[in-house]
């Protein structure tokens, strides 16, 4: 599912004291300020309707910080409502 039916998708990715840093970018429909401590929930979904279009991301996001997690690394997200949102994770260098 996209949420950036127009607009750009960037990927970033950088070293930053032994650690490989990777960012997201998009210039999609953005995630309301309330909403983004439970992005990373599993099944949560923006929209409680039945809408798989304006819903949320459902499972992918916590496996995604799960996978992260289990090898000591972190993720985030930044966004602005209609705007953007920018999710960045940071693995350490091996």
């Amino acid at each position: 599912m996209l949420y950036t039916e127009k607009g750009i998708i960037t990927v970033k990715a950088w070293c930053y004291h032994h650690r490989v840093f990777v960012s997201v970018i998009d210039t999609g429909i953005g995630i309301k300020p309330e909403n983004l401590s439970y992005v990373f929930k599993r099944f949560w979904r923006a929209d409680k309707s039945r809408s798989r279009y304006a819903g949320g991301a459902e499972i992918r996001l916590a496996i995604t910080c799960r996978l992260v997690e289990l090898q000591e690394g972190k993720i985030g997200v930044t966004s602005k409502l209609e705007k953007r949102s920018i999710f960045t994770f940071y693995l350490s260098v091996a």
